[in-house]
């Protein structure tokens, strides 16, 4: 197999599992990335995978899909770089979702007919997590 076929295959892969079928629903983006990691070496390439890894975590492969998600019901747009990022399909009014591009946080709001998100100051994350912690 050529390095372009290798790389390919990882392409298609990632394509395949974060899409929407008729017969299974959309796996998350992390999900994705860590199976093909999970992968590297027996499925695919370890040369390809490291590649497609350095993409992924410069945020090369999420500015692709800035756009992939805005026809999908189960999806919101950044209130801050207008990214759609999927949103998982256990959804519930309240959860904090973080933008695969931008990497800041929204909280959620609405229900399956129409999602809303507001950004969380870091100010209130960093409460959250002090009450997390002394919980």
């Amino acid at each position: 197999i050529t390095i372009e076929g290798a790389a390919a295959a990882i392409v298609d892969t990632f394509d395949a599992m974060t899409s929407k079928r008729p017969y299974r629903g959309v796996m998350e983006t992390e999900k994705a990335v860590a199976e093909i990691k999970r992968c590297r070496g027996s499925q695919f390439d370890p040369q390809c995978v490291d590649a497609f890894l350095s993409c992924y975590s410069k945020g090369k492969i999420t500015r692709l899909l800035k756009d992939y998600y805005a026809d999908d019901e189960m999806s919101i747009a950044c209130v801050f770089c207008s990214t759609y990022t999927k949103l998982p399909e256990s959804t519930l009014t309240g959860d904090i979702i973080q933008c695969d591009v931008c990497q800041r946080r929204m909280r959620i709001s609405g229900n399956k007919d129409r999602w809303l998100g507001e950004l969380v100051p870091e100010s209130e994350l960093v409460k959250e997590l002090f009450s997390i912690l002394s919980g």
